[in-house]
């Protein structure tokens, strides 16, 4: 039977007896996971050993559900319903001809496809639906990366926000490494059994400790860090998360994959400069609903899809109270230059008086931004992912923060069919990974979560 390099993406991590990075048989697999769940496998049917089988499930397609559900629990430790497994099925109908002709055996069914069904939800309808991907964007994405020599997912996150009373915003103390490492264990497997490729890369993008850091986090958090004199603090913690996600690359020693972190301020340069080029200088302080901007796509996006959210965080974007919050800057900028100097006499961080001032500096320049200025630029963002992914034929892009909204697929979308032509660059879409905010270990496999590991 065939081998798979496997990597553990189960929720109680460490629990299984082989090493992440490991090249198994997959009955050795099962055999493991057999001798601690005798009882478990019996009552759910599960398979003992796999044969062989046809691999489109056209033959015997009720033996193809049982080789599918045995393995996806011995990976996740989850159990699939049927409408789960059939999912495989569809996508493998789904895939194109010279793909299935060219890929599709039993090595690609028992080892790569497994962990694509426990790493992403999807849907059949064509519309969009919140924490799902419809079959076609799954199949571009699974073409898209057969069909490149080189890999490299990229993915961004945003500030390590942990749940609070209402009307607090706060970040954690510490990441959660354990689940953050099952994330990051699923994009490896899903990259190392792609067999054919030369080389594998994993780009997280987080936020460190600078003078962008309220760029990629609620307003009313760096807010509330800011009234109580604690933007220092909140730097160092931001640093603090920085090099904990930066802890996982020291532990791959398989050498399949290349996993690094990298500073999200360079995402939000690239962000802030197109908007620049695009749209003009003054676009911070345009108001794009009026008639006289001009109504592009991803202005439309913005305005259509956006908005809505935006209007949510008034007053702190584009309405005369953040006029008035501008003029607490002078009695907010002593209070947290205290604090900074406290933290650099006590040597507990470095440069942060002036990284402190020059956050706040940040903050307040773009608290000056029109609401439909706010609303552009969070499409932009992704509108700029999209770009990025398109410049190099070898990237894919994976959502693992905590949203997935429409206008996030769309903006992505757009910027990539817009940058793809004449490059030679396939359809391909952005996907985003399995979320469940209330995870239960050992239940159903749509109670496992692969988003927002932080909380």
């Amino acid at each position: 039977m065939s081998q798979m390099s496997f990597f553990d993406v189960s929720v109680a991590q460490g629990s299984n007896q082989i090493p992440s990075g490991d090249m198994i048989d997959i009955n050795c697999l099962i055999r493991s996971k057999l001798s601690l769940q005798a009882d478990l496998f019996k009552g759910l049917g599960l398979l003992s050993s796999i044969e062989h089988f046809d691999p489109y499930g056209i033959e015997k397609p009720m033996y193809w559900e049982k080789v599918m559900m045995t393995i996806i629990h011995c990976l996740s430790g989850q159990i699939p319903d049927r409408q789960e497994v059939l999912r495989g099925r569809q996508i493998i109908c789904q895939l194109p001809k010279f793909f299935k002709k060219k890929y599709l055996d039993e090595q690609f069914v028992v080892s790569f496809l497994p962990y694509v069904l426990i790493g992403f939800k999807t849907h059949v309808e064509g519309r969009f639906q919140a924490d799902s991907n419809r079959i076609d964007e799954l199949c571009n994405f699974i073409v898209h990366l057969y069909e490149t020599d080189h890999a490299e997912v990229t993915s961004y996150l945003c500030a390590h926000r942990g749940f609070a009373p209402s009307g607090q915003h706060v970040l954690i103390d510490a990441l959660k490494l354990g689940m953050a490492r099952r994330t990051l264990n699923l994009q490896k497997a899903i990259l190392a059994n792609v067999r054919q490729l030369k080389s594998r890369k994993i780009r997280w993008c987080q936020q460190g400790p600078t003078a962008m850091a309220s760029s990629n986090m609620f307003p009313e958090m760096f807010i509330q860090y800011l009234m109580a004199g604690k933007v220092p603090d909140l730097l160092v913690l931001l640093g603090k998360h920085f090099n904990e996600l930066n802890s996982l690359s020291l532990g791959e020693h398989s050498g399949l994959v290349d996993f690094k972190v990298a500073n999200l301020d360079v995402f939000t340069v690239s962000t802030h400069a197109f908007l620049d080029s695009q749209f003009g200088v003054d676009w911070r302080i345009t108001d794009f609903e009026s008639g006289g901007a001009q109504k592009t796509p991803l202005v439309r996006i913005a305005l259509d899809q956006v908005m809505p959210e935006i209007r949510r965080l008034i007053p702190f974007y584009g309405s005369s109270l953040a006029e008035n919050f501008l003029e607490t800057r002078q009695e907010c900028l002593k209070r947290n230059l205290a604090r900074a100097q406290e933290i650099e006499a006590d040597g507990l961080a470095k440069n942060i008086v002036i990284r402190t001032l020059k956050a706040i500096d940040w903050f307040y320049y773009n608290q000056l931004m029109h609401i439909t200025a706010k609303a552009l630029y969070e499409a932009a963002f992704f509108y700029v992912w999209g770009q990025t992914t398109a410049s190099q034929r070898n990237r894919i892009a994976v959502g693992i923060d905590r949203d997935h909204a429409g206008y996030q697929s769309s903006a992505w979308s757009l910027g990539y069919t817009e940058n793809r032509d004449g490059l030679g660059n396939p359809p391909t879409s952005i996907i985003y990974a399995r979320r469940n905010q209330n995870e239960i270990p050992g239940s159903a496999l749509r109670d496992i979560s692969f988003r927002q590991f932080w909380r």
